[in-house]
Protein backbone atom coordinates (compact mmCIF):
# COMPACT_ATOMS: atom_id res chain seq x y z
CA UNK A 1 0.00 0.00 0.00
CA UNK A 2 2.82 2.33 0.82
CA UNK A 3 4.61 1.80 -2.72
CA UNK A 4 0.68 2.72 -4.55
CA UNK A 5 0.43 5.93 -2.40
CA UNK A 6 3.61 6.54 -3.04
CA UNK A 7 3.07 6.27 -7.20
CA UNK A 8 0.15 8.32 -6.69
CA UNK A 9 2.25 10.93 -5.40
CA UNK A 10 4.81 11.35 -7.83
CA UNK A 11 2.02 11.37 -10.42
CA UNK A 12 0.02 14.06 -8.71
CA UNK A 13 3.23 16.22 -8.50
CA UNK A 14 5.10 15.08 -11.86
CA UNK A 15 2.15 15.83 -14.13
CA UNK A 16 2.05 19.46 -13.02
CA UNK A 17 5.03 20.07 -14.11
CA UNK A 18 6.41 17.64 -16.62
CA UNK A 19 7.41 19.00 -20.01
CA UNK A 20 7.52 17.49 -23.28
CA UNK A 21 10.00 17.53 -26.40
CA UNK A 22 10.70 20.85 -27.87
CA UNK A 23 12.37 22.01 -30.69
CA UNK A 24 15.20 24.48 -29.31
CA UNK A 25 15.16 28.01 -31.77
CA UNK A 26 18.93 27.93 -31.96
CA UNK A 27 20.29 24.87 -32.38
CA UNK A 28 19.73 21.85 -34.88
CA UNK A 29 19.49 19.30 -31.72
CA UNK A 30 16.33 18.18 -29.74
CA UNK A 31 16.43 19.12 -26.23
CA UNK A 32 14.51 17.64 -23.64
CA UNK A 33 12.92 20.07 -21.18
CA UNK A 34 12.48 17.66 -18.17
CA UNK A 35 9.82 18.84 -15.50
CA UNK A 36 9.43 21.56 -18.11
CA UNK A 37 12.37 23.52 -16.15
CA UNK A 38 15.58 25.30 -17.73
CA UNK A 39 17.97 26.65 -15.26
CA UNK A 40 19.96 24.50 -12.75
CA UNK A 41 19.24 26.61 -8.83
CA UNK A 42 20.47 25.65 -5.48
CA UNK A 43 18.82 27.14 -2.13
CA UNK A 44 20.26 27.17 1.03
CA UNK A 45 18.56 28.34 4.04
CA UNK A 46 18.70 28.18 8.10
CA UNK A 47 15.97 28.87 10.72
CA UNK A 48 14.78 27.77 14.11
CA UNK A 49 12.25 25.25 14.59
CA UNK A 50 9.50 24.58 16.88
CA UNK A 51 8.05 21.00 17.08
CA UNK A 52 4.57 19.80 18.58
CA UNK A 53 2.97 16.72 19.80
CA UNK A 54 -0.44 17.03 20.40
CA UNK A 55 -1.54 15.18 23.63
CA UNK A 56 2.31 15.01 24.55
CA UNK A 57 2.97 16.31 27.43
CA UNK A 58 6.86 16.46 28.06
CA UNK A 59 8.03 19.69 25.43
CA UNK A 60 10.38 19.47 23.00
CA UNK A 61 13.57 21.62 22.66
CA UNK A 62 14.00 24.28 20.44
CA UNK A 63 15.66 22.99 17.07
CA UNK A 64 18.12 24.59 14.55
CA UNK A 65 17.22 24.00 10.98
CA UNK A 66 19.47 23.54 8.02
CA UNK A 67 17.84 23.20 4.41
CA UNK A 68 19.49 22.35 0.94
CA UNK A 69 16.93 22.22 -2.13
CA UNK A 70 18.56 21.74 -5.45
CA UNK A 71 16.83 21.04 -8.82
CA UNK A 72 15.95 23.91 -12.20
CA UNK A 73 13.43 26.61 -12.02
CA UNK A 74 11.80 28.12 -14.89
CA UNK A 75 10.54 31.76 -15.31
CA UNK A 76 8.13 32.07 -17.99
CA UNK A 77 5.45 35.19 -19.46
CA UNK A 78 1.68 35.00 -20.77
CA UNK A 79 0.23 37.56 -23.05
CA UNK A 80 -1.79 39.37 -20.70
CA UNK A 81 0.96 39.81 -17.45
CA UNK A 82 4.29 40.19 -19.83
CA UNK A 83 5.29 42.98 -18.74
CA UNK A 84 4.31 42.48 -15.24
CA UNK A 85 4.91 39.35 -13.91
CA UNK A 86 6.74 35.96 -14.76
CA UNK A 87 5.43 32.89 -13.83
CA UNK A 88 8.06 31.29 -11.22
CA UNK A 89 8.39 27.30 -11.50
CA UNK A 90 11.52 25.64 -9.26
CA UNK A 91 11.57 21.58 -8.83
CA UNK A 92 13.70 20.52 -6.35
CA UNK A 93 15.14 17.53 -4.12
CA UNK A 94 15.40 18.53 -0.61
CA UNK A 95 17.69 17.38 1.96
CA UNK A 96 17.47 19.00 5.91
CA UNK A 97 18.75 18.53 9.80
CA UNK A 98 16.53 19.78 12.64
CA UNK A 99 18.74 19.77 15.39
CA UNK A 100 18.84 20.99 19.15
CA UNK A 101 22.51 21.24 18.73
CA UNK A 102 22.24 23.90 15.60
CA UNK A 103 20.17 26.51 17.31
CA UNK A 104 22.86 28.53 18.73
CA UNK A 105 21.53 28.32 22.70
CA UNK A 106 22.02 26.66 26.01
CA UNK A 107 20.53 23.11 25.87
CA UNK A 108 17.09 22.53 27.47
CA UNK A 109 17.72 20.03 30.18
CA UNK A 110 13.75 19.09 31.10
CA UNK A 111 13.06 18.95 27.48
CA UNK A 112 12.98 16.48 24.60
CA UNK A 113 16.07 17.29 21.83
CA UNK A 114 16.03 16.00 18.50
CA UNK A 115 18.61 15.24 15.99
CA UNK A 116 15.89 14.70 13.08
CA UNK A 117 16.85 14.18 9.21
CA UNK A 118 14.78 14.18 6.42
CA UNK A 119 14.45 13.87 2.41
CA UNK A 120 11.80 14.30 -0.08
CA UNK A 121 10.75 16.10 -3.37
CA UNK A 122 8.59 19.39 -4.49
CA UNK A 123 8.24 22.48 -6.05
CA UNK A 124 7.64 25.65 -5.50
CA UNK A 125 5.64 28.48 -7.26
CA UNK A 126 4.72 32.19 -7.67
CA UNK A 127 4.20 35.00 -9.48
CA UNK A 128 7.43 37.22 -9.70
CA UNK A 129 6.64 41.34 -9.60
CA UNK A 130 9.56 43.00 -11.55
CA UNK A 131 10.72 46.28 -10.12
CA UNK A 132 13.09 47.35 -12.18
CA UNK A 133 16.35 45.01 -12.09
CA UNK A 134 14.56 43.53 -8.85
CA UNK A 135 12.29 40.63 -9.04
CA UNK A 136 10.01 39.98 -5.75
CA UNK A 137 8.44 36.20 -5.53
CA UNK A 138 5.94 35.98 -3.11
CA UNK A 139 5.55 32.33 -3.53
CA UNK A 140 4.16 29.32 -1.72
CA UNK A 141 5.67 25.63 -2.17
CA UNK A 142 4.36 22.09 -1.37
CA UNK A 143 6.65 18.81 -0.93
CA UNK A 144 6.33 14.94 -0.44
CA UNK A 145 9.12 14.54 2.96
CA UNK A 146 10.34 11.45 4.91
CA UNK A 147 11.65 12.31 8.34
CA UNK A 148 14.18 10.18 10.56
CA UNK A 149 14.22 11.04 14.37
CA UNK A 150 16.27 10.61 16.63
CA UNK A 151 15.18 11.82 20.30
CA UNK A 152 16.87 12.39 23.60
CA UNK A 153 16.26 13.45 26.99
CA UNK A 154 12.97 11.76 27.55
CA UNK A 155 12.09 11.76 31.20
CA UNK A 156 11.26 9.26 33.17
CA UNK A 157 8.23 10.77 34.19
CA UNK A 158 6.56 9.68 30.58
CA UNK A 159 4.06 7.26 30.67
CA UNK A 160 5.07 4.17 28.41
CA UNK A 161 2.24 4.90 26.42
CA UNK A 162 3.67 8.91 25.90
CA UNK A 163 6.83 6.91 25.02
CA UNK A 164 5.63 4.56 22.76
CA UNK A 165 3.87 7.23 21.03
CA UNK A 166 7.30 9.48 20.23
CA UNK A 167 9.55 6.75 19.20
CA UNK A 168 7.03 5.50 16.49
CA UNK A 169 8.56 8.93 14.68
CA UNK A 170 12.15 7.31 15.29
CA UNK A 171 14.40 4.55 13.42
CA UNK A 172 12.60 4.56 10.32
CA UNK A 173 11.78 7.55 7.56
CA UNK A 174 8.17 8.34 8.12
CA UNK A 175 5.98 9.78 5.27
CA UNK A 176 4.80 13.54 5.32
CA UNK A 177 3.41 16.62 3.82
CA UNK A 178 5.24 20.10 3.88
CA UNK A 179 4.41 23.31 3.04
CA UNK A 180 6.30 26.93 2.85
CA UNK A 181 5.27 30.25 2.07
CA UNK A 182 8.14 33.15 1.53
CA UNK A 183 9.03 36.05 0.05
CA UNK A 184 12.11 35.97 -2.61
CA UNK A 185 13.60 38.85 -3.51
CA UNK A 186 15.78 38.30 -6.92
CA UNK A 187 18.96 41.37 -6.48
CA UNK A 188 20.53 39.91 -9.35
CA UNK A 189 20.16 37.05 -12.11
CA UNK A 190 22.32 35.07 -10.02
CA UNK A 191 21.44 36.00 -6.79
CA UNK A 192 18.38 36.25 -5.00
CA UNK A 193 17.23 36.37 -0.67
CA UNK A 194 14.41 34.93 0.99
CA UNK A 195 12.82 34.68 4.24
CA UNK A 196 9.39 31.93 4.82
CA UNK A 197 7.61 30.23 7.28
CA UNK A 198 7.42 26.42 7.01
CA UNK A 199 4.84 23.78 8.03
CA UNK A 200 5.75 19.82 8.42
CA UNK A 201 3.42 17.25 9.05
CA UNK A 202 4.65 13.80 9.96
CA UNK A 203 2.41 10.70 9.93
CA UNK A 204 3.24 7.73 12.49
CA UNK A 205 1.64 5.44 10.04
CA UNK A 206 0.37 5.19 6.31
CA UNK A 207 -3.55 4.32 6.01
CA UNK A 208 -3.59 4.73 1.89
CA UNK A 209 -7.75 5.07 1.46
CA UNK A 210 -7.88 7.71 4.14
CA UNK A 211 -4.42 9.79 3.25
CA UNK A 212 -5.23 9.43 -0.55
CA UNK A 213 -8.78 10.65 0.21
CA UNK A 214 -7.53 13.50 2.10
CA UNK A 215 -4.49 14.32 -0.65
CA UNK A 216 -7.23 14.66 -3.42
CA UNK A 217 -9.55 16.58 -1.20
CA UNK A 218 -6.23 18.97 -0.72
CA UNK A 219 -6.17 19.08 -4.19
CA UNK A 220 -9.27 20.31 -5.13
CA UNK A 221 -9.42 23.33 -3.26
CA UNK A 222 -5.50 24.10 -4.94
CA UNK A 223 -7.33 23.72 -7.87
CA UNK A 224 -10.43 26.40 -7.26
CA UNK A 225 -7.83 28.44 -6.01
CA UNK A 226 -5.58 28.61 -9.26
CA UNK A 227 -9.02 29.10 -11.16
CA UNK A 228 -9.99 32.26 -9.18
CA UNK A 229 -6.05 33.29 -9.50
CA UNK A 230 -6.10 33.29 -12.80
CA UNK A 231 -9.35 35.33 -13.29
CA UNK A 232 -7.53 37.84 -11.28
CA UNK A 233 -4.73 37.72 -13.46
CA UNK A 234 -6.08 38.50 -16.67
CA UNK A 235 -7.55 41.72 -15.21
CA UNK A 236 -5.06 42.94 -12.04
CA UNK A 237 -1.58 41.07 -12.70
CA UNK A 238 -0.01 42.46 -9.90
CA UNK A 239 -2.91 41.85 -7.69
CA UNK A 240 -3.28 38.43 -8.74
CA UNK A 241 0.35 37.49 -7.28
CA UNK A 242 -0.62 39.00 -3.75
CA UNK A 243 -4.15 37.23 -4.42
CA UNK A 244 -1.97 34.01 -5.08
CA UNK A 245 0.36 34.24 -1.83
CA UNK A 246 -2.79 34.97 0.07
CA UNK A 247 -4.74 32.78 -0.39
CA UNK A 248 -2.79 29.33 -1.00
CA UNK A 249 -0.53 30.40 1.95
CA UNK A 250 -3.80 30.28 4.31
CA UNK A 251 -5.12 27.85 2.39
CA UNK A 252 -2.08 25.79 3.32
CA UNK A 253 -1.99 26.82 6.73
CA UNK A 254 -5.28 25.30 7.12
CA UNK A 255 -4.84 21.99 5.87
CA UNK A 256 -1.40 21.30 8.03
CA UNK A 257 -3.28 22.64 11.26
CA UNK A 258 -6.61 20.41 10.44
CA UNK A 259 -3.48 17.48 9.91
CA UNK A 260 -1.78 17.84 13.67
CA UNK A 261 -4.75 16.48 14.99
CA UNK A 262 -6.28 13.91 12.67
CA UNK A 263 -3.55 13.18 10.05
CA UNK A 264 -6.51 12.01 7.31
CA UNK A 265 -8.30 14.86 8.23
CA UNK A 266 -11.39 15.14 7.41
CA UNK A 267 -11.19 11.25 7.69
CA UNK A 268 -10.06 10.81 11.36
CA UNK A 269 -6.42 9.56 12.23
CA UNK A 270 -4.00 9.93 14.80
CA UNK A 271 -1.61 13.22 15.73
CA UNK A 272 0.92 14.04 13.53
CA UNK A 273 4.43 15.38 14.34
CA UNK A 274 4.44 19.07 13.61
CA UNK A 275 7.36 20.84 12.98
CA UNK A 276 7.43 24.82 12.37
CA UNK A 277 9.78 26.83 10.88
CA UNK A 278 11.03 30.30 10.49
CA UNK A 279 13.99 30.23 8.04
CA UNK A 280 16.35 32.84 6.05
CA UNK A 281 17.56 31.98 3.26
CA UNK A 282 19.57 32.61 -0.22
CA UNK A 283 19.69 30.93 -3.58
CA UNK A 284 21.61 30.94 -6.89
CA UNK A 285 20.67 30.36 -10.42
CA UNK A 286 22.93 29.45 -13.11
Amino acid sequence: MKKILLLLAVLAIGSSVFGQHRRDRHYDDYSYKFFNIEKPTVELSYGMTTILLDGYQQGFDKAGFIDFKIGFSTKKSRRFYENKLKKYDFVYLDVGNYSSSLKGTNKSTDKIRANNWRFGFGSKTGYMIRAGKVGILPYTSRALMWTNSNWTGINSPVTPIEGDKLLVFGNLFRFGGNYESGISVQVMPLLSLEINYERLNVYPRTLFWAQTGSMMLQEVGSGMIDYFVHRVLRSKPIAGSIVNFVLKSAYYYGFSELKAKNMDWPFGGEASLNYSTFKFGVGFTF
